[in-house]
């Protein structure tokens, strides 16, 4: 039943549940709250490796290469050679076009239709202007406090030291400038600790009143697991068999008939189901209301346990549906879910103080913008 598939078995005790884990659904809590971008520097670790291995490859090299020197470029062109040749100008610093465009290139395909030239810029900007207070602060990183944190993050990705150099190598880089930019990622971590990550508290009143307030979002809806024995025909959507309509209709009744003389459910749907779940004796596991064909659903979630239904009708062709168990809805109860409601809490209240951490640092800083990709 490509995607929407359906299946059946024996009858089974209906076992009284006491598995109260989170259930994925409400692990990710989807409060509009919390659909914000999450800040692009981490609040409590930088795993400058992960970035550089992949997923964010748009923060690093700043300190290495020849486009990333930190150049004032008015010692050594007009006003105009200077905005021909800079993206932006952030007090005495400028972000040439060819750093802009480099790290561009370095954005994961996955991400690259989520960030535009333009968004790019204005996180480089931010990041001078973090690096600038990083430096009035006077946080310093020694090599060997990098050396550690390198460390550590290799034990964690369970990666060698040989193949960093060659992940290293195949970037461009030197281990040395690496050290380079891991102490940068650090020294602007620190910043963030002690200018946000202090400032951002979540009590458990509010943490109970966003509970209380959302009640929607920690509701597990009804779920039915159940198998099926699915019988396609030349008409049906994703059929491969080249059966007519009557002739599908004909077997599928052949196999009701194997059920009343007390075949095995899970047999017979290995034996001739001809969906994907067959393999599993036509198992299909949980799901929930609008996850399968609407004549599907509509039957197997009105059987009681152990049921095995007659034949149903959908656009992938006849069925049989044999329901297992049934979840009836329930909410999850405030303590399952208490910590994870802090997290999303403080997350939210993070992004929120580095906004406004950053919006301070453009409102006393110099910056002009150059770039404009319409003139590309």
């Amino acid at each position: 039943m490509a995607n929407k598939k359906s299946t059946s078995s024996k009858k089974i005790k209906k076992e009284k549940k006491t598995d109260k884990k989170i259930p994925e659904k409400i692990k990710k809590i989807r409060s509009k709250h919390f659909k914000k971008k999450i800040i692009n520097l981490s609040m409590v670790g930088i795993l400058v490796l992960f970035i550089l291995l992949g997923a964010a490859g748009i923060y690093l090299r700043s300190d290495s290469g020849d486009f990333l020197k930190k150049i004032n470029l008015n010692h050594w062109f007009t006003k105009n050679q200077e905005e021909q040749m800079a993206a932006a100008k952030v007090n005495n610093r400028v972000i040439t076009i060819e750093e802009l465009n480099s790290r561009f290139e370095k954005i994961p395909e996955q991400y690259a239709g989520l960030i535009t030239k333009e968004t790019l810029l204005q996180q480089l900007i931010d990041e001078e202007l973090l690096l600038n207070k990083a430096e009035q602060e006077n946080i310093q990183i020694s090599d060997k406090k990098a050396r550690e944190a390198i460390n550590r993050t290799l034990s964690q990705y369970m990666m060698s030291e040989d193949q960093l150099l060659t992940e290293l190598d195949s970037q461009g880089l030197t281990l040395e400038e690496f050290i380079k930019i891991y102490k940068r990622e650090l020294k602007l971590t620190q910043l963030m600790n002690e200018t946000i990550s202090k400032r951002a508290k979540t009590t458990d009143q509010q943490i109970k009143e966003f509970y209380e307030e959302n009640q929607e979002q920690f509701v597990v809806p009804e779920s039915v697991n159940a198998s099926h024995i699915l019988i396609c025909h030349n008409q049906s959507q994703g059929c491969q068999n080249n059966l007519s309509k009557e002739q599908a209709k004909e077997k599928i009744q052949e196999v009701i008939e194997d059920l009343e003389k007390g075949e095995d459910f899970s047999e017979l749907a290995m034996n001739c189901s001809e969906c994907p779940s067959a393999e599993k004796g036509g198992n299909l596991g949980y799901f929930t209301r609008g996850q399968m064909a609407e004549e599907f659903e509509k039957v197997a979630f009105n059987m009681s346990q152990g049921e095995i239904s007659g034949v149903v009708e959908t656009l992938f062709g006849f069925h049989i549906i044999k329901v297992h168990d049934i979840k009836e809805e329930e909410t999850v109860e405030f303590e399952a879910v208490k910590e994870q409601i802090r997290q999303n809490l403080l997350t939210q209240k993070q992004q929120e103080i580095y906004q406004e951490f950053v919006d301070e640092l453009r409102e006393s800083a110099d910056i002009k913008i150059y770039f404009n990709s319409s003139k590309e």
